[in-house]
């Protein structure tokens, strides 16, 4: 007899924002652990959220420094190449 386990990862960009508490909440009362991804320059301001979101079993990972249009990027990476 074996025995398969499934695994779903569930991942949230660009936070904390005023809605993870909801979603941490929601989190707790299914049972299901996350990834947060965090944009690096609102840790300073979010510490208490990321401490709770980490205490609780959560990962944290860094998704950038700033958020930035990509579009914005790839056009002007276009127009100096």
């Amino acid at each position: 007899m074996t025995t398969r386990s499934a695994f779903l990862y569930l991942m949230f960009d660009d936070g904390p924002t005023l809605h993870t508490t909801e979603v941490l909440e929601s989190l707790a009362r299914q049972e299901l652990p996350a990834t947060l991804f965090v944009v690096g320059n609102r840790v300073a301001e979010c510490r208490d959220i990321l401490s709770s979101v980490y205490a609780v079993g959560h990962s944290v990972g860094n998704l950038s420094t700033a958020t930035r249009s990509l579009r914005a990027l790839i056009t002007r990476r276009l127009r100096t190449t």
